[in-house]
């Protein structure tokens, strides 16, 4: 269940973003903020660019979010969610790598069990997945 708080943003903001941010708390504990831009909340800010980086700095971001910035886990992102053709692009082909390495990994999990990993379980789950 998520937890919302409202509060004035202290990023620079594009003219169509808000001077507001939501935040909401995930039952990790972790704070997650909501940008208000194309006249909807969005888990991420207008000026997000989807990351280049190794796959597994993909599957932390993609259960996990990136903490630094507040940002929700990537796997709850859509591509009507990306501010940019570049990132939906590469949402779309991260989202094909992630569901082959849960393909490959998933025993006797459910999809379920695998988004309520703590960090050291995800990272044995993606080790062994991987290494298949």
């Amino acid at each position: 269940m998520l937890e919302r708080i409202t509060q004035p943003s202290s990023i620079n903001q594009q003219n169509e973003e808000s001077n507001e941010r939501s935040h909401h708390r995930d039952n990790r504990g972790n704070y997650y903020n909501t940008w208000n831009w194309g006249n909807k909340l969005q888990p991420v800010p207008s000026s997000f660019e989807f990351p280049i980086c190794n796959i597994s700095h993909l599957w932390n971001f993609w259960n996990f979010g990136n903490l630094a910035e507040n940002i929700r886990p990537y796997r709850t992102f859509h591509d009507f969610n990306m501010p940019g053709k570049k990132s939906k692009q590469l949402l779309i082909r991260a989202r094909k790598v992630m569901e082959k390495i849960i393909d490959t990994g998933i025993n006797n999990q459910t999809r379920e069990d695998i988004r309520k990993f703590t960090f050291q379980e995800s990272k044995l789950f993606f080790v062994n997945a991987y290494s298949k």
